[in-house]
């Protein structure tokens, strides 16, 4: 990228077309751009229909757009309802990439900041927590964590029909954590996130697992929820990471930062979630359970309308939210043709070795 203000001179324009071997696309309007490449809005021109393109230049050191292929690849697969569909893909002149998926709305960061004293009404914060879970456990049952849990990476669809249903985006800083066995925890991985919703290990350099993702999740639901966080204008990590720690042993501050949420349900959240070691699952549905039962203690219905659709019911899809375990791990407890179990369908020998404490987790 030239700058800020610039694009690359080989990303696209408004009404340049692209042709790959299913269609052509005419781009529109820009929506973001990055050192990667940029994401815009497009038209199939055969039948009309909106799209998002997102291109990444073939010169950037890392590839990202691959990462993107694969965890909505997986997802469209397995049918997975909070992931972009992707449509089509190709290159342009060997100089640029690109990936034609599913058009989303605003996202939860613009629609909060859109909000007066920019938080959300309870009804909402705890619609969108709601919503936010379901999409983050349907990504660790893939197989994948996010490390990049914000509101900007979550938004609803853009046409009457898909306007209430929330999409989590953008997997570029994605990591599988199993590949069969759960992996091994580096001694000392890169930093991956956004400080202000980074989770304590891994502003700490340790690696992340399944409930780093849900400790982002709660800062984020914390901010819109009250509209601010006391370190969020803090670029010193060990600083951030004192706030982060004080948030949970002084009372005192917990009740400031809580005094418009839901103050006693976060509370019971966060303590669940710093029980969590590295090899642990998240108990996803008892996660869900505090969310819900917010509803009835606020006197709220889940359907009540949305900050910014006060004139229709709040009307998400019907998902059940699973268990956050990877989906090959429920195949391995079926049973072979011949009646056997399959091997290795009840332990796992790298959990085993780091509960033992023979293999460093690094975190808990």
């Amino acid at each position: 990228m030239k700058n800020d203000d610039e694009l690359d001179p080989c990303l696209p324009t408004p009404n340049t077309v692209y042709k790959s071997r299913l269609s052509m696309y005419r781009i529109k309007t820009l929506l973001g751009k990055g050192g990667y490449g940029a994401v815009f809005e497009a038209v199939r021109i055969s039948d009309n229909t909106r799209v998002a393109i997102k291109c990444e230049l073939n010169a950037v050191r890392k590839k990202l757009l691959y990462l993107e292929v694969k965890v909505l690849k997986a997802a469209q697969k397995l049918g997975m309802t909070r992931f972009c569909r992707i449509f089509d893909h190709g290159i342009i002149n060997d100089q640029l990439s690109f990936l034609v998926m599913t058009l989303i709305g605003t996202n939860l960061w613009d629609n909060r900041m859109s909000r007066p004293k920019h938080h959300f009404s309870t009804s909402t914060a705890l619609q969108m927590a709601e919503q936010t879970l379901l999409c983050i456990e349907q990504l660790h049952r893939l197989g994948f964590l996010h490390r990049d849990v914000k509101p900007g990476n979550f938004g609803l669809g853009h046409d009457e029909k898909t306007k209430h249903t929330l999409y989590v985006l953008d997997f570029g800083l994605c990591r599988r954590y199993t590949d069969r066995e759960l992996r091994r925890p580096r001694q000392r991985p890169s930093y991956r996130g956004t400080t202000r919703y980074a989770s304590v290990a891994a502003l700490s350099l340790v690696e992340q697992s399944r409930k780093d993702d849900l400790e982002s999740w709660l800062y984020m639901i914390i901010e819109w929820s009250s509209g601010k966080l006391p370190w969020r204008n803090d670029r010193d990590k060990k600083e951030v990471i004192r706030q982060k720690m004080e948030l949970r042993s002084e009372e005192s501050i917990r009740n400031k930062v809580l005094n418009i949420c839901p103050r006693e349900q976060y509370t019971t959240i966060m303590r669940y979630l710093d029980e969590l070691t590295y090899v642990d699952v998240p108990d996803y549905e008892y996660i869900q359970g505090i969310i819900k039962d917010s509803y009835t203690v606020y006197g709220f219905s889940p359907n009540t309308p949305l900050d910014w659709d006060t004139d229709q019911e709040f009307n998400p899809p019907q998902d059940v939210i699973g268990t956050g375990r990877p989906i090959y791990f429920d195949q391995m407890k079926s049973t072979h043709p011949s009646g056997k179990k399959e091997k290795g369908n009840t332990k796992d020998t790298v959990i085993d070795k780091l509960r033992e404490g023979t293999c460093p987790s690094g975190t808990k």
